[in-house]
């Protein structure tokens, strides 16, 4: 199963067939890969992904009820977290990402706004970030094609959808890597329709942003 996948993400032939296969019915179409057989299981509006500013985001925090329906996930590395915390968000290392992906929508739940942190914001880490924040949307649920090969981003999987998603690492790439991951993911309730992430929040510049902007009590590196 690919997951929820949105219009250039793919390439033009296996995305023309996935938007225009009539759901629940299998098709077939051929790229520079192959024949694959796809069939859509089924549609929804497009996800939300933005950035919050760190000053914005410190405001909300300090709100009882915006701790209780949003969820927080730090991407950052464990050495990362132990010169710099920020309370309630959960630690989810990028690098560890074979070990928590499959499980992202049992950990998390998709129903809720997510905030994603990271630290800081260097050209890598900034495209980390993006790429994080972009695998959480999408707009179709294919399932996996014969012959295609999905890749590890595909298939992550620890976080659920109607509640506020944060997400946070350094600077605020990785972050937005998994933010975009978790709009891809998929949750299998008792009844259709299918879900993913509907809502998530690229924390901007990262943690060093917020300690800079927001709450210098966090220390910096």
């Amino acid at each position: 199963m690919l997951g929820w996948v949105r219009k250039g993400q793919m390439v033009p032939e296996f995305e023309e067939a996935a938007f225009n296969a009539p759901v629940n019915k299998v098709v077939k179409c051929k790229t520079q890969f192959g024949w694959h057989l796809l069939q859509v299981l089924s549609e929804r509006e497009e996800s939300v992904l933005q950035d919050i500013q760190p000053e914005e985001l410190h405001t909300k925090l300090q709100d009882p009820d915006f701790l209780e329906d949003a969820q927080f996930i730090d991407v950052r590395e464990p050495h990362e977290v132990e010169r710099a915390y920020l309370s309630g968000f959960q630690v989810l290392p990028l690098q560890q990402f074979g070990s928590w992906g499959p499980e992202v929508t049992t950990k998390l739940d998709p129903q809720k706004d997510t905030y994603v942190l990271v630290r800081a914001c260097s050209q890598t880490n900034y495209f980390q970030h993006m790429l994080v924040a972009y695998m959480l949307l999408a707009g179709l649920l294919v399932t996996r094609a014969l012959g295609y090969e999905c890749q590890s981003s595909d298939t992550i999987t620890k976080l659920k959808v109607p509640t506020q998603n944060q997400l946070m690492c350094h600077h605020g790439v990785r972050s937005l890597q998994v933010a975009k991951w978790l709009q891809t993911q998929v949750t299998l309730p008792s009844a259709s329709p299918l879900w993913g992430f509907r809502k998530i929040y690229n924390i901007s510049g990262g943690i060093h942003a917020y300690a800079v902007k927001a709450d210098p009590s966090i220390p910096t590196y």
